[in-house]
């Protein structure tokens, strides 16, 4: 009897081990058909890392470039961290005519949206606009386990006078296991002795 108990416990300590792991290699990487008018029609969304340094890789269908789509396309992420219906925070992908840049929005219900920060935007290829979301800057409720995302595009240009979008996925949003990361430990200071000379 004891052995089975003690059995038991080590099946549950390795689970509790392999949990973290494999919250942290899970990832979902959904794609959409070609339904969309526009350079920005959406084919996947990539996404790696673990939650804290977790990131999006956002590939269309067709080629473009900064100066092409400068003033006429926008990828955005929604995320909701507060576990309310509504998305609570943004991050913009847009180009300045040169190059794409990234700006974090915080997404308010009742009041203007405002740019909270920057972040670094890089392209792998010609169909891909890649991004480590800021997420030292998004608040999370502290017993919050996950949170929802979802992308989307919009693009204006003369096939689409009235901007096209395309939302992934289709339908609300996707969830995404949290990772709270572990708190640094707080080194103990170590106390040198004093030597008292003698005489």
């Amino acid at each position: 009897m004891k052995r089975s108990i003690l059995v038991w416990l080590a099946l549950a300590c390795v689970a509790a081990l392999l949990v973290p792991m494999f919250a942290r290699a899970h990832h979902q990487d959904p794609r959409d058909p070609n339904d969309v008018k526009g350079r920005f029609d959406l084919r996947r969304v990539k996404t790696w890392g673990s939650h804290p340094n977790m990131g999006y890789g956002l590939v269309t269908y067709g080629t473009w470039t900064p100066r092409i789509v400068w003033d006429a396309g926008y990828f955005i992420v929604n995320v909701d961290t507060f576990g309310n219906k509504r998305f609570d925070y943004y991050a913009m992908v847009r180009s300045n005519g040169k190059r794409m840049e990234g700006l974090l929005f915080r997404d308010r219900k009742e009041k203007r949206d405002y740019v909270m920060r920057r972040f670094k935007v890089w392209r792998p290829d010609k169909r891909t606009v890649s991004f480590r979301f800021p997420w030292s800057s998004v608040r999370f409720p502290e017993k919050r386990r996950f949170f929802r995302w979802n992308a989307q595009s919009l693009y204006v240009s003369d096939n689409c006078p009235s901007v096209c979008i395309d939302k992934v996925p289709d339908g609300d949003a996707l969830i995404q296991t949290f990772v709270r990361a572990a708190p640094t430990p707080t080194p103990t200071p170590t106390v040198t002795p004093t030597v008292t000379p003698t005489a």
